[in-house]
C-alpha cells in the first residue's frame, strides 16, 4: 500500500509543526506501508531526511505571484497527477485544498478557521477579502472530491455544517496530538531560570486575532499594579517576521516604555519551549479564533492554568482547565490574571485541572494509528 501526504501548503506556525510532529513519528514508527511525503523547502524542515519506508520530498517555496501559479499547477495537475503514477492507495491533505480527483481515498484536515468563519477584522484590505474567497471556492470543489474532512474540534465540525449545509464527505473529528518535539519529561519540574519572576507565558506568532494588542492595552492599562506585584508576560513574537504589524507592535511596547511588564522571546525552537512552560505561572492564550491551538495542550502537559476568552474554541479545547474571561474585557482579564497571583488555591486547582484534561490528548504515534485507521 503506498500512501502520499501533502503537506506543501503546511507553512503556517501551527500547521507545520504539526507536521514536523507527524514526520519525526512516522520516521521513527514501523509501519509497512510505503510513505511519500510532499514538503515546503524551509528552514523547520531542514533536518528532516528519507528513510527506507518514508520518502520525504521537498519542493521549492516561491514569493508573490509566482507562488499563486505554482499552486494552482501543483493542485490542478501535479498533486492528482502523483497519485496515479505512484498508484496511491490513499492520499492524505494535511491542509485544506486538493479540489481535483486524485487515486485512492482522499482524506483531509481542515486547519484554516477562516474558510468557515467569517471575521472582518482579518479582511483588512481587498487583497486579504479576494484571496479569502478564492480560498473558500476551492475548498468547496474540495468538499465534493474528498471522502474524508478532518477536523480538529467539535467546534470546527458545527462551523463546517453551519457554512456549508450538508456535506457529501465524512467529517472526522481529531484533536491534534501532542507535540513530541517538547522534552515532556520536564513537565512536573520548576526550572531555575524566571524563578523569582512571576511570569505569564503567551506562545504564539502574532496575526490580527491572535490579539496581542489586547494584551498590549491590558498592561498599558493596568501598569502600576503588574508593577506591583512583579508580573511580567512573556511573548514569542518572531523578530524577524516580514509582516510590517508585528514590527511595530514590538516598537510599541518600547515606545509605551512597558518593555519590564511585556518581554519578547522571538520564536522559540521547540525543544527550549519546555523550559519556558514549565518555569511559567499560568499561560494566557486571548485568541479570538482558532480552529484547535496546539499551544493550549502544551500549556496542560506542564500543568499551567490556562486564561482564554469564552469563545466555543477554547471550550472545546479546554472544558474544565480553562478560566475564562468575557471577549474584549480587559478588565475581565486582567481580573482573572490577578486571581492567580493572589490566590494559591486557585492556582493549584486550575493547575490539577490542566493536567487532567491534558490526558484526553493522543500522543503522536497513537494520532498516526488513527489516520491509517481512516485509510484502511
Amino acid at each position: 500500500m503506498r500512501i502520499i501526504f501533502n503537506s506543501y501548503n503546511t507553512t503556517g506556525a501551527g500547521p507545520s509543526n504539526v507536521t514536523k510532529f507527524i514526520l519525526k513519528a512516522l520516521s521513527q514508527k514501523r509501519i509497512l506501508y510505503k510513505k511519500y511525503f510532499i514538503i515546503p523547502n524551509i528552514f523547520l524542515f531542514k533536518d528532516v531526511e528519507s528513510n527506507k519506508d518514508l520518502k520525504i520530498i521537498r519542493l521549492p517555496v516561491f514569493q508573490g505571484y509566482l507562488n499563486y501559479i505554482f499552486r494552482v499547477l501543483y493542485d490542478l495537475f501535479l498533486l492528482p497527477t502523483a497519485s496515479f503514477i505512484l498508484n496511491a492507495s490513499a492520499v492524505i491533505v494535511l491542509a485544506n485544498y486538493s479540489p481535483m480527483i486524485v487515486r485512492g481515498k482522499k482524506i483531509v484536515f481542515m486547519r484554516h478557521l477562516f474558510l468557515v468563519d467569517d471575521c472582518p477584522t482579518v479582511y483588512d484590505n481587498p487583497k486579504a477579502y479576494v484571496l479569502e474567497s478564492l480560498r473558500r471556492v476551492v475548498f468547496m470543489l474540495t468538499l465534493k472530491t474528498t471522502d474524508i474532512i478532518v477536523v480538529q474540534s467539535n467546534f470546527m465540525k458545527d462551523a463546517l455544517i453551519r457554512k456549508y449545509g450538508k456535506i457529501a464527505s465524512k467529517i472526522v473529528v481529531m484533536p491534534n496530538p501532542v507535540s513530541n518535539l517538547i522534552d515532556l519529561s520536564e513537565s512536573d519540574i520548576s526550572p531555575k531560570k524566571y524563578q523569582k519572576d512571576n511570569y505569564v507565558l503567551y506562545v504564539s506568532r502574532y496575526y490580527p486575532h491572535k490579539q496581542h494588542i489586547f494584551l498590549l492595552q491590558l498592561v498599558e492599562k493596568y501598569k502600576t499594579q503588574l508593577r506591583g506585584k512583579k508580573i511580567k508576560f512573556y511573548i514569542t513574537v518572531d523578530k524577524s517576521q516580514s509582516n510590517i504589524k508585528a514590527r511595530n507592535f514590538l516598537k510599541k511596547i518600547s515606545k509605551s516604555n512597558l518593555d519590564d511588564i511585556i518581554h519578547n522571546l522571538g520564536e522559540i525552537p521547540n525543544d527550549e519551549l519546555s523550559l519556558y512552560y514549565g518555569a511559567a505561572k499560568c499561560f494566557f492564550f486571548p485568541s479570538t479564533s482558532e480552529t484547535f491551538g496546539n499551544p493550549l495542550v502544551e500549556a496542560m502537559a506542564f500543568g499551567l492554568p490556562i486564561i482564554v476568552p469564552d469563545l466555543n474554541y477554547a471550550k472545546d479545547v479546554c472544558k474544565g482547565a480553562g478560566i475564562y474571561y468575557e471577549v474584549n474585557k480587559i478588565d475581565d482579564a486582567f481580573d482573572k490574571i490577578m486571581a492567580l497571583f493572589e490566590d494559591q488555591s486557585i492556582q493549584e486547582n486550575f493547575s490539577r485541572q490542566s493536567h487532567l484534561r491534558f490526558k484526553n490528548f493522543s500522543t503522536t504515534d497513537q494520532w498516526i494509528d488513527e489516520v491509517f485507521s481512516l485509510v484502511s
